[in-house]
């Protein structure tokens, strides 16, 4: 019974992750400090020379032997433009990207490998409102371990799942090229009123996806799996309040597929030092979700505090599910998150790039 209980538990998650796999790209309570995932246009779109990104983030904890675990790190440079010997308010941006999303249970792993570019246009004089646009392309590359994996036929009829099975399995790695886009909008004010607006667009080249895709075996419904395209709008405003008080209120909305989700919330910046650059946010949010054919429902509400350490930005965020994730599923998606940012020569705010 225990061997029994073993393979369905195994084969629950395998069923579970590829169907996870089919309909939406790994999220980040953090966006706004995983920016080159979220909008290509923000890569560049920061106040230095470089920045240097890295994330973990842990959930399902509460609801699986292993969690999902996902992976992110980047670097992006911000480049002067320079025409007729003179530097322009205008700037580039390129970077490169790496992230990892993986469940051990059965060896799961996705890894995505992306460059990117991007042109920030300065629309005044005083250099204090920018149009960004930009584009990224790069690699997505699948993987499934089967060693983990036990099928009902492979039961030897006493106490465990050693006999062969007859279950027709696809290549367990493969990789495929996506393409993605985005603009964005921001703006600060001499009296350091901030916002900014973007959109993006991935996957427009909608990549097949499916491990059964050079497997004639099977019907083109299962080996023509496209990504489905992601359509994200993300915005927010700086507001001060006093000199060393701000609000940050902050929404974000993205379709993909049959799923649609969202953030919205609002920070707390209190600057605790004006010399060393030293900050503390606190921000609360809620995410709703929305999937076809079902009622809509907030998922989780999320807690964060972070700090800011001159040109080190770190920050820690915790999900707090209120539903469950799928039904017949028990327990809720809780998540704990951590981003660390470093920005190398640092200048000033006058750019507005939106922080936690």
């Amino acid at each position: 019974m225990q061997a029994i209980t073993k393979a369905n538990i195994f084969t629950s998650v395998f069923c579970l992750i590829v169907a996870i796999s089919w309909g939406q790209d790994p999220n980040f309570t953090q966006y706004n400090n995983i920016p080159i995932f979220l909008n290509p246009s923000l890569s560049g779109s920061f106040e230095g020379s470089y920045r240097a990104i890295v994330a973990h983030r842990n959930q399902g904890n509460n609801q699986f032997n292993e969690p999902f675990v996902s992976l992110y790190s980047s670097f992006d440079l911000r480049l002067p433009i320079r025409y007729d010997g003179k530097i322009l308010n205008d700037a580039a941006g390129v970077g490169v990207m790496f992230m990892q999303d993986k469940n051990s249970s059965i060896g799961w792993n996705t890894q995505h490998i992306y460059v990117s570019g991007a042109y920030h246009k300065s629309l005044d004089p005083t250099n204090n409102q920018f149009i960004s646009a930009g584009f990224q392309m790069g690699i997505i590359q699948k993987s499934v371990g089967y060693s983990n994996v036990n099928f009902e036929d492979q039961f030897n009829g006493t106490d465990g799942y050693s006999d062969p099975t007859d279950e027709l399995l696809p290549s367990n790695n493969f990789a495929f090229s996506d393409l993605n886009a985005g603009i964005q909008y921001s703006f600060m004010t001499i009296n350091q009123l901030g916002g900014f607006l973007g959109a993006s667009i991935a996957h427009f080249n909608k990549p097949n996806q499916s491990f059964y895709q050079n497997n004639i075996l099977f019907v083109n419904s299962i080996t023509n799996r496209p990504l489905p395209i992601k359509y994200t709008v993300h915005g927010g405003f700086q507001i001060p309040v006093t000199e060393k008080l701000q609000i940050h209120p902050r929404v974000l909305a993205q379709k993909q597929g049959s799923h649609l989700t969202g953030m919205a919330g609002m920070n707390i910046r209190t600057i605790l030092n004006d010399v060393s650059n030293t900050s503390l946010h606190l921000g609360a949010s809620a995410r709703p979700t929305i999937v076809y054919g079902n009622d809509p429902k907030i998922e989780s509400l999320i807690f964060l505090l972070g700090l800011e350490l001159n040109e080190l930005l770190i920050g820690i965020s915790y999900d707090a599910g209120i539903t469950p994730l799928f039904n017949g599923i028990s327990g809720r998606r809780n998540a704990i998150e951590l981003t660390v940012t470093y920005m190398g020569r640092y200048n000033n705010d006058d750019n507005f790039c939106p922080k936690f």
